[in-house]
């Protein structure tokens, strides 16, 4: 690893710690793919943005499902994608300095629902001062922070589950479902992909989903409604039943074919 300082277009001092090796190669090498690389991860950045920008546009003017259908048919890319890329360009709105010097990878880190606005924050701040910040480095670090904020949750859960009374008033009780959700919440960020998790807040969110009078009830539906993964589908139930029939008529077959030899053998003696 080579540390590397040097003013940026800008006049920041730029920290150029690298993980890459650049001492294997000659001097003269090294300089032109240092160039070439802060380059691309501008150009891809701007890309990102700029893509981001016109899906943005289109989807003004198409429904959800159509705006789908629109992006893989059309554009070619995976809607998760799309989204991701719609994120960072609403993103870099509001950050555009920044932004313009990101690669997508942290484009899409900061941008992402996910990502609590504290800790965006402070990353671009570091990067304003001219920090060269590695986007497995703040993939670490977000971890880090998320496992100690959900360590904390669960433990407060617990504690507020265990030892309230009985006779907890309506504040305490609202104040323990708060909590509950929000750890839901944590846990769903944790697990899914960011395009995923805009998807469900898009979805939960919607004043169609928040107006349902039986909303509890329709939750408590589509919940039941899940099949684990490890649970057998229809086509395996199906398979084992036809499965389960074949060896039934086989057997059928074997006992009628043994009694006939076993009714003919005397009428031959």
């Amino acid at each position: 690893m080579q540390r590397d300082e040097r003013p940026s277009e800008t006049g920041v001092l730029v920290n150029t710690t690298s993980e890459f090796d650049y001492a294997s190669v000659p001097t003269s090498v090294a300089r032109f793919l240092k160039g070439q690389a802060a380059r691309i991860r501008q150009y891809a950045g701007k890309t990102v943005v700029q893509i981001g920008g016109d899906l943005v546009s289109a989807k003004h003017y198409l429904s959800h499902g159509q705006f789908l259908r629109w992006v893989e048919s059309e554009v070619g890319i995976p809607p998760r994608t799309a989204q991701a890329y719609m994120q960072a360009a609403l993103w870099a709105l509001d950050h555009r300095a920044t932004a313009a010097v990101l690669p997508p990878s942290l484009l899409y880190i900061l941008s992402s629902p996910s990502t609590p606005r504290e800790f965006a924050a402070a990353v671009e701040r570091r990067i304003e001062a001219g920090e060269r910040i590695s986007p497995t480095a703040v993939r670490a670090e977000l971890k880090a922070i998320r496992t100690a904020e959900r360590t904390k949750k669960v433990d407060a859960r617990a504690i507020g589950f265990t030892t309230a009374p009985k006779s907890a008033n309506h504040g305490d009780i609202t104040s323990r479902i708060s909590l509950a959700l929000s750890e839901v919440v944590e846990i769903l960020a944790n697990s899914l992909p960011a395009a995923d998790l805009s998807r469900i807040c898009t979805i939960l969110m919607s004043n169609e989903v928040l107006d349902q009078p039986d909303l509890a009830g329709e939750i408590r539906k589509a919940f039941c409604g899940v099949q684990p993964a490890d649970s057998p589908t229809i086509s395996d139930l199906r398979m084992a039943v036809q499965k389960r029939d074949r060896c039934a008529f086989d057997q059928d077959n074997e006992r009628h074919h043994q009694h006939h030899n076993g009714a003919a053998d005397p009428a031959q003696s």
